[in-house]
């Protein structure tokens, strides 16, 4: 191997001292490129080079052609004739993406790289060949069909290849939507094309203006007759009518293809393929409105009739087909009442026949988007109205549904303030529908203003939490952290004990162990908040006896885990990384720190990592939690480690009796988020990295046979691997 890079390098030497004669390089900066040549030389001929060694060697080499080029600017170098060092690099990078795709034919971003440099390069042969290669080799990769078609189009003008590189792409790919999209449009901006030249050599069908026919004509000029009038009279009839049938075959109106006729087979050939896809339909729809030819406009009513015809009982069909031509309407221009009134006649008779809560949903919202975007108050009137009708309508016919409700409350409270009228729309929602987390979210939106005023309101709004809100929608995030929102400002303006806090999310912990796998994540952030809060408890609320007896019956519960806190912290550890996450959502700190008024001479900026510690037991003692819990709380911990590097010395620190007990803390709560999930790499890429870049680099192999052996995915092992590959590149000090 060494011989071969050797050689590969000296080959380079003609390029490096035409670099270093026309002073675009120094010599210790050709040095330097040797070096970092030869590695990547070294790395890319070992048994087995990843894709990424490739990649990092021609991002080198792009770079460094990069940069050779603003030198070469800068310095105002011209050359009539090139020489080697203004191709040779980019040879280099040509021979270096084609090695990559020996060793790694199937990566098909190596292949679109490679088709960018040569894009960036101006290399549109290499660019052919390379689109040619890979539909060979990726033929079901819609991609590559696409972009070398509109090669074609736009760099050959070659309208007939990129046909049939498309026509050919669907045969392979005939259930993929993008590509009867793109080749639709292709069509379009082919007719547009032909159409502007069309317009620009006035070949319209009709005779040429005369531009002097404006002008009087001089008393002392003799007008003579143009060309064409001169062959027009002498010709015989026989030729004017021949004449005038070229016209005639010339006229757009008369060509097929100019009125759409290609784009209507493709659309009839597309919704044969894909025959029940709304979504697909409407965008052959839109492509057609998006190129606004007006020739082309019964081509698009046929695809609403199609629409019409195959999904006549689909509400968004019905809905689609009733405001589509309002999306081509300006909102200022005369016929835009017109429009929107045949809109709504329309959803009138489909909420008529398809008699369903969706129908009436849909109606509703189109209703509401146009209330929004028009201005004069009469329309906006007339749209109300229709919307109270609407909802009047669904009651009667039993059709109100909580999606409904959950349109119309929004815009009752919108437009009536915190009225009587839309708390009473949104506690009759919320009975009827109690599992609806949305209405609640509305309803406590309402509710807190009054709550935060008046005390009753505040002891209605804590029942309506716990005996209705969170039983009925215990998978909902949004309620749980409103809960957790009003919870921890009740508890900094001292409307409760910080008893009644801890409470409040130890029952939310404990519920959280009814929670199956799939709301796994919702777990995690429930947990990750409960220790935030407890993060930002001052030292002053530790003196509070229910949290005392909690330190207390923790002793008794976990004894093997209190050992740890035999020894505590030497000083507190000023946290500046710490956000105040109790905080709600628009409030301001009016109360001068999470501990008001109490505590004072304490620093209040500060983690306090033994109540942290004391919630992560009692959290683990009620649950299993997922292991981004357990990251969470080595965060702490680091956090507090750093602290202590700080404020005491790296080496001095590092003697302490409370940065090893922190270090064995790490540690466990690494194993404990590596064994949460054996199928997760993330927790032990996590651990390898800190163990690395804390200087205990004899743990480093220990760990990685650990996760290997632990790791049961293969796909997750590998990435596992790739990533602890990196880490021993980089060395502890770079991952630091």
């Amino acid at each position: 191997m060494a011989e071969i890079v050797q050689f590969k390098i000296e080959g380079m030497v003609p390029e490096l001292e035409d670099l270093e004669r026309k002073k675009l390089f120094t010599k210790a900066e050709i040095k330097s490129i040797v070096k970092r040549r030869t590695n990547f030389e070294y790395s890319i001929r070992r048994r087995g080079p990843s894709r990424e060694d490739f990649l990092r060697y021609i991002e080198y080499e792009m770079n460094l052609d990069a940069l050779r080029r603003k030198r070469k600017a800068r310095l105002g170098i011209k050359s009539k004739k090139a020489t080697v060092s203004d191709f040779a690099i980019t040879n280099r990078i040509k021979v270096l993406f084609e090695r990559a795709l020996t060793r790694h034919k199937g990566d098909i971003g190596i292949w679109k790289q490679y088709i960018d440099f040569a894009r960036r390069s101006n290399q549109t042969r290499l660019q052919s060949e390379l689109y040619a290669r890979a539909i060979q080799v990726f033929p079901r990769e819609p991609s590559f069909w696409i972009a070398a078609a509109s090669f074609e189009f736009d760099e050959n003008a070659n309208m007939v290849g990129a046909r049939a590189l498309m026509q050919r792409g669907l045969r392979l790919n005939p259930k993929d939507r993008s590509m009867w999209h793109m080749y639709f449009r292709l069509e379009l901006i082919y007719i547009e094309k032909v159409k502007a030249r069309r317009r620009l050599l006035a070949i319209d069908g009709s005779k040429p203006s005369d531009d002097e026919g404006d002008s009087e004509p001089d008393s002392d000029m003799i007008r003579l007759p143009t060309l064409e009038e001169e062959e027009e009279q002498e010709a015989p009839s026989s030729v004017k009518g021949l004449r005038e049938k070229t016209r005639s075959i010339l006229a757009a109106e008369n060509n097929p293809v100019l009125q759409g006729a290609i784009t209507r087979l493709v659309y009839q050939r597309a919704i044969q393929a894909i025959p029940n896809d709304l979504d697909f339909r409407v965008g052959f729809a839109s492509l057609y409105m998006e190129a606004g030819d007006a020739d082309l406009s019964g081509a698009l009513q046929e695809v609403f009739a199609s629409i019409e015809r195959d999904f006549a009982r689909d509400e968004g069909a019905r809905a689609y087909l009733a405001s589509a031509n309002l999306k081509t309407v300006n909102t200022q221009s005369p016929e835009f009442v017109d429009e929107l009134a045949r809109a709504v006649t329309e959803f009138d008779k489909a909420a008529a026949e398809v008699v369903t809560s969706a129908m009436y949903l849909h109606y509703l919202k189109f209703l509401f988007r146009w209330h929004q975007v028009v201005g004069e108050p009469n329309l906006r009137l007339y749209l109300t109205g229709m919307a109270t009708k609407l909802i009047a309508d669904a009651e009667e016919r039993k059709l109100l549904d909580a999606a409904l409700y959950e349109q119309w409350v929004p815009f009752v409270r919108a437009h009536n303030g915190h009225s009587g009228e839309a708390h009473a729309l949104a506690a009759m929602a919320t009975d009827r529908f109690p599992d609806s987390p949305r209405l609640w979210a509305l309803r406590v939106d309402m509710l807190l203003p009054g709550a935060r005023r008046s005390e009753k309101a505040a002891r209605k709004l804590d029942g309506l939490f716990q005996s209705k809100i969170l039983p009925a929608n215990p998978t909902s995030e949004a309620l749980w952290m409103r809960w957790f929102n009003w919870t921890e400002w009740q508890w900094r303006h001292g409307r409760i004990a910080t008893a009644e806090a801890m409470a409040r999310y130890m029952a939310a912990t404990s519920r959280c162990g009814t929670l199956d796998s799939s709301q796994r994540a919702l777990k995690g952030r429930i947990l990750i908040r409960f220790l935030d809060w407890a993060a930002g408890v001052p030292a002053s609320k530790l003196e509070d006896k229910s949290l005392e007896a909690m330190m207390e019956s923790d002793s008794e519960d976990d004894v093997d885990l209190t050992q740890d806190d035999e020894t505590r912290r030497q000083g507190p550890v000023e946290e500046s990384g710490l956000s105040d996450s109790g905080r709600c959502e628009g409030e301001g700190n009016d109360d001068n720190g999470a501990g008001g008024g109490h505590g004072e001479g304490r620093k209040m900026d500060v983690t306090n990592i033994d109540t942290v510690r004391l919630v992560s037991r009692k959290i683990q003692l009620q649950t299993l939690p997922p292991p981004e819990f357990y990251i969470h709380c080595i965060k702490y911990e680091r956090t507090f480690v750093a602290g202590l590097e700080s404020k005491l010395g790296m080496h001095a620190a590092r003697r302490s009796t409370d940065y090893k007990v922190t270090m064995g803390k790490i540690h466990a709560l690494y194993q404990q988020a590596c064994g949460a999930d054996t199928d997760d790499p993330e927790p032990w890429i996590d651990y390898i990295e800190f163990v690395h870049s804390s200087g205990q680099g004899q743990l480093v192999t220990d760990v990685h046979w650990k996760a290997t052996r632990a790791i049961k995915s293969l796909s997750s092992l590998a990435r596992f691997e790739s990533a602890y590959q990196r880490l021993v590149k980089l060395g502890p000090e770079k991952v630091a």
